[in-house]
């Protein structure tokens, strides 16, 4: 776990369409790792947490000493929580409930469903894959 005392938050306010204004904005959830060698600093790195999904704010709490002994312990580490994700917006609900969510993704796992592992170097396992292509956007568009 991160020191702490060097680990600031804040939820700042971003466009949710930077091309068009009157969509509004919404709350972005943003940290920083201060530099261990403070107030000597060697500037600032930004870490994208990936995804989807991943909480970069969580992660530079957890992790974000290490991350910064391996970048430069003079650079301050800032992350930030990708729309969606944990206290950054929008708060979009797909599902009414945890059963819908489970029993739509169940969809595609097992053998033999989209989530099945295969050997793409095997033109069988290529062509079953291509098969399935449409049943995928069938499900996907079902989202919508």
């Amino acid at each position: 776990m991160s020191d702490s005392s060097r680990l600031e938050c804040a939820i700042v306010r971003v466009p949710l369409d930077w091309n068009d204004a009157s969509k509004g904005d919404i709350p972005l959830s943003i940290i920083r790792l201060s530099a261990k060698t403070a107030p000597l600093r060697e500037g600032y790195m930004f870490y994208n947490p990936g995804g989807p999904g991943g909480s970069g704010t969580r992660y530079l709490a957890d992790d974000g000493e290490e991350l910064q002994v391996r970048l430069g312990e003079g650079l301050d580490v800032l992350s930030w929580n990708p729309r969606g994700v944990m206290d950054s917006g929008p708060n979009i609900t797909t599902f009414e409930t945890d059963e819908e969510y489970h029993n739509y993704w169940s969809q595609y796992e097992g053998l033999g469903k989209l989530s099945a592992h295969g050997n793409l170097a095997q033109s069988t396992d290529v062509d079953f894959f291509m098969s399935q292509v449409s049943a995928f956007d069938n499900l996907t568009m079902a989202l919508n």
